[in-house]
């Protein structure tokens, strides 16, 4: 099996975080997206402007990324998208292809398979909560590229990683950006 060298994958709300989060010696950035009033991931506010970027701010932080040998991960990391919602996202979905990204993180096979066959990285979020060889297997072939294990899972319980040695795994070492508890988000 190829060694992977380990990356810090750091969640990013501004513009203004990128170059000190670069320098603390961050690898990769994910972030929500402002759809009008949508937020394409969950959030840690009640307010969608304070941790969700626009398209123009995306692009920007793609610039400022790349510019740096960094990559950006659009998080699509919520499993319910109302019909308002869901019909906003897919008006943006041409428009969100044509972005330089990485890659996407999708916590909903429909936004697995809306990506699928893209040239995006795809990332079967936390939310999944993949803990064993089964469900890797069925994300893999939705698309899945990258599997992130749920924040209860340590690195002793990564047996599958072995399994699959064609794909990227994930795991949290830090928590202290999200409240959430065994992925279930407050959602406020």
């Amino acid at each position: 099996m190829k060694k992977q060298r380990m990356k810090i994958l750091c969640p990013i709300n501004k513009l203004e975080e990128a170059r000190p989060l670069i320098k603390a010696g961050a690898d990769e950035f994910y972030c929500g997206l402002l759809l009008g009033q949508h937020r394409t991931s969950c959030t840690r506010t009640a307010d969608p402007k304070l941790d969700s970027m626009t398209f123009d701010e995306l692009k920007e932080l793609i610039a400022i990324a790349r510019g740096e040998n960094k990559e950006v991960f659009l998080a699509f990391n919520r499993t319910i998208y109302s019909p308002e919602e869901w019909r906003e996202l897919k008006k943006n979905v041409t428009k969100i292809k044509k972005l330089d990204l990485a890659g996407v993180i999708a916590a909903n096979l429909d936004l697995l398979a809306e990506f699928k066959g893209s040239k995006f990285k795809l990332a079967a979020s936390s939310f999944f909560e993949a803990k064993n060889h089964e469900t890797v297997q069925a994300l893999k072939e939705f698309g899945a590229q990258r599997i992130i294990f749920d924040r209860q899972i340590d690195l002793v319980d990564l047996g599958v990683v072995s399994i699959f040695p064609e794909l990227e795994f994930e795991a949290f070492i830090m928590m202290g950006a999200c409240r959430s508890l065994a992925n279930y988000c407050q959602g406020i």
